[in-house]
């Protein structure tokens, strides 16, 4: 008996992998803006800001970057400081370039719609920054579009009547106009400068004309007159046509108000 002799082959097969030539060297965008954080990156996350970016790389590539705001880690953008940094990748002859922008958050001052004060009184002024995640500086500072406060870094003194407008700067820009009224701390009196004599609220006089002023000069009042005629000239007050007339002056801006009669004798 004669056996035949089978002789085994074995064969081995190698799968090869090529890559996509025209394909990008990158999943990165051509353009990408990340933000500068050191607190709070969660919260700043989920608004929408992040100071990293993870990218996916499809070919070996050669880097090559314009700028320094950001720097690559492996496969992680991070961001450096304020600015624009041209990244290169290469492979071979071809190039893709990603153009990183690196911004700060921006700041928002809540600060209140206006501010009444008594003449004297201190008033520091309250803030809220926001977000909470800003980390660059904030400066505030504080100046007055007029002169009737004294102002020491974020304290504002009232040291005359009337109403004034409080200019708050954050990193000298400005962030807000306050209306400030301070109130009058005497009452309304009158000064006659013509001849007269008074009883209670009631001013008799022999003239035809009745000439005053009042002791509040940092304000402008509203004058009224029934049974009169009445207008302001400089700092003097003219009454005419009248036989017995109700005057009421008033100053809204601080809250004062006098109302008297004038009689002629």
């Amino acid at each position: 008996m004669s056996f035949a002799k089978i002789n085994s082959l074995s064969t081995s097969f190698a799968k090869y992998v090529t890559e996509n030539p025209t394909g990008p060297i990158t999943n990165l965008p051509n353009k990408l803006t990340i933000y500068l954080l050191d607190k709070n990156i969660n919260e700043a996350r989920q608004a929408g800001f992040d100071n990293e970016y993870t990218f996916v790389s499809h070919k070996d590539y050669t880097l090559s970057s314009n700028g320094n705001s950001a720097k690559i880690t492996k496969n992680t953008i991070t961001a450096n400081k304020e600015g624009l940094t041209i990244f290169t990748f290469t492979n071979g002859e071809q190039k893709q370039t990603v153009e990183v922008e690196v911004l700060s958050i921006q700041p928002n001052l809540t600060l209140p719609e206006s501010i009444s004060l008594s003449l004297n009184e201190e008033y520091i002024l309250p803030y809220n920054l926001t977000p909470s995640y800003y980390t660059g500086s904030a400066e505030i500072t504080l100046k007055e579009n007029g002169t009737n406060l004294t102002i020491t870094d974020l304290s504002i003194t009232a040291k005359q009547p009337g109403t004034t407008t409080l200019l708050v700067y954050l990193n000298n820009t400005l962030q807000k106009e306050i209306s400030v009224s301070i109130a009058y701390d005497e009452e309304v009196k009158l000064i006659l400068l013509s001849p007269a004599r008074v009883d209670g609220d009631t001013i008799y006089t022999s003239s035809d004309i009745f000439i005053f002023q009042t002791n509040i000069d940092s304000s402008e009042p509203i004058i009224s007159a029934t049974g009169g005629e009445v207008h302001k000239e400089l700092d003097t007050i003219i009454l005419t046509n009248f036989t017995s007339a109700r005057v009421v002056i008033s100053y809204p801006d601080l809250n004062k108000t006098l109302a008297f009669y004038v009689v002629r004798e």
